[in-house]
């Protein structure tokens, strides 16, 4: 039930800092967010287990990273 809750509050974080970029006009502060919250994901035991949402949240952090980096640098990926 714990790890329901924090795999909802994480993608509902990683979702939030997409919306706050682009409503700020400011993709590259959300990108070094973003790819924050991709190491911490990762770097924290609990949320990369295995076979967890939590860790595909964390991938899902790393593409929009990258993703609001290329808009901030003017790359339309």
């Amino acid at each position: 039930m714990i790890r329901f809750f924090v795999t909802l509050i994480w993608l509902v974080v990683v979702l939030a800092v997409d919306v706050v970029a682009f409503v700020i006009s400011n993709p590259l502060v959300g990108a070094g967010i973003e790819f924050a919250l991709f190491l911490i994901t990762f770097l924290v035991p609990y949320l990369r287990k295995k076979d967890s949402y939590t860790r595909w949240w964390g991938w899902l952090a790393l593409l929009s990273a990258i993703s609001l980096a290329g808009m901030a640098f003017g790359i339309n990926i």
